[in-house]
């Protein structure tokens, strides 16, 4: 997490990394926004989400129940 205060205004940038590029799909992924928003007081209305997947990552990805 990173924040940066300004004299008018003041941003919070927070990552969510995840293997699967399906990860954003699941309910997991809600569980851990609206735990990141509570944590941290920031209203998930606010949130900007990006999706990074078109610079593509060089990993090895194994389909399948990881336990996660």
């Amino acid at each position: 997490m990173e924040c940066k205060q300004y004299d008018d205004f003041s941003y919070m940038i927070m990552w969510i990394l995840a293997r699967d590029p399906e990860f954003v799909n699941t309910v997991k992924f809600q569980e851990v926004v609206d735990r990141a928003a509570a944590l941290y007081e920031v209203d998930p209305e606010k949130l900007v989400f990006l999706d990074d997947s078109e610079n593509g990552c060089a990993y090895d990805y194994i389909k399948g129940d990881h336990g996660l």
